[in-house]
């Protein structure tokens, strides 16, 4: 992979998460925000480029498409068409990429959950628990109706307006996608980016910080959506063994993908399978070599990281 270093903090440093620290202070930005996929999202460019209004708005209309396309809570998209079987899945690349990741991952990354997650909805509303399964993970097949592409349709939408940014000339840019964070371009500086991940323990903190040249940091981890049930709290990440939230031992996990086809949904998708089935699962993945990541690993208020992330030195 592309030069990528992984400082280990001892302490905290305030930033928002997954954002930007250290030489980040150096280099301007020209910022647009706009909310969508239940998200919000930035676009930060290089202020020089000539139209930046024109991109940003292109953006928008990028993440746009990508909802229209994946959104399993608008009864309009196609998802939802599939789901109903008015649609055969023709144009949602993204289920058969989340076949191949499913099997890849044993089952841990199974988007064809969208009942249990309404479920889970609905027992947040009556305040009485949805019932445990007990049961092994089995791959999602991408013929499978009752999908919810939540987990991986971000990284996807990031990955496009990143294309995007490229082929229209921009020179550097960062764009957050909730958890989901891609950098690219050279900075005047000529350092890499720094992005930072939130910390679980303190989330107005973050614990480390990664720094790579381009590519993506995808973030799954319990402390930031949850469902609240009879005074208890529930984080959203649902372990398709158990249909209930997922306790593979992470507090946190981020991992990081190159620029290559699919590298951000790939990375979207991983990052959930990861804290479903653990770092032990993580970690036998990482060695068989079937997908091109490294991982930083966060539990216990200790961070640990993949052979490919070298602690940073100054």
């Amino acid at each position: 992979m592309k030069r990528m270093i992984a400082f280990l903090s001892a302490l905290p440093v305030i930033f928002a998460a997954c954002f930007f620290g250290g030489c980040e202070k150096k280099v301007s930005y020209r910022s647009y925000s706009f909310f969508s996929m239940d998200t919000l999202i930035t676009v930060k460019i290089d202020p020089s480029f000539p139209d930046c209004d024109t991109v940003f708005e292109k953006c928008r209309e990028i993440t746009e498409e990508v909802r229209l396309l994946y959104d399993a809570d608008d009864p309009d998209s196609l998802l939802s068409r599939f789901n109903r079987g008015e649609s055969d899945g023709s144009g949602l690349a993204l289920l058969s990429l989340s076949e191949t990741v499913s099997e890849a991952t044993g089952g841990a990354f199974f988007p064809g959950l969208r009942d249990v997650i309404e479920g889970w909805r609905e027992a947040e509303k009556s305040g009485v628990l949805p019932q445990k399964k007990e049961g092994a993970r089995v791959p999602y097949k991408a013929g499978m109706r009752n999908a919810d592409l939540g987990g991986i349709a971000k990284g996807e939408a990031e990955q496009r307006v990143v294309e995007y940014l490229k082929d229209s000339g921009v020179g550097y840019g960062v764009i957050s996608f909730g958890g989901n964070i891609a950098v690219f371009g050279t900075k005047p500086d000529g350092k890499p980016f720094s992005v930072g991940i939130r910390d679980p323990y303190d989330t107005s903190g973050v614990i480390c910080t990664v720094s790579l040249d381009s590519g993506y940091v995808s973030v799954s981890g319990g402390y930031e959506r949850y469902y609240e049930i009879d005074g208890e709290r529930y984080h959203h990440i649902i372990d398709p063994a158990t249909y209930f939230p997922a306790e593979g031992g992470l507090d946190s996990v981020a991992v990081i993908t190159k620029d290559a086809d699919n590298a951000g949904a790939l990375g979207d998708a991983l990052a959930t399978a990861f804290f479903v089935a653990g770092e032990s699962a993580a970690r036998e993945l990482y060695a068989s070599g079937t997908f091109d990541f490294e991982a930083v690993f966060i539990s216990g208020g200790e961070v640990r990281s993949t052979p490919g992330t070298v602690a940073a030195t100054d």
